[in-house]
């Protein structure tokens, strides 16, 4: 196998593997602003 074959396929090895983490970052992220004390969700909770 060429180097420039092995490249390709390592990246996208990668690729396959590094999606599950980032879809779940993303979901992270999604419920970040109910910590924000300056979001109405947040201060209308501790009322």
């Amino acid at each position: 196998m060429s180097v420039p074959r092995k490249l390709s396929v390592l990246a996208a090895l990668a690729l396959v593997l590094a999606a599950p983490y980032a879809a779940l970052g993303q979901q992270k992220l999604k419920f970040a602003h109910v910590y924000e004390t300056s979001e109405p969700y947040h201060t209308w909770a501790l009322w």
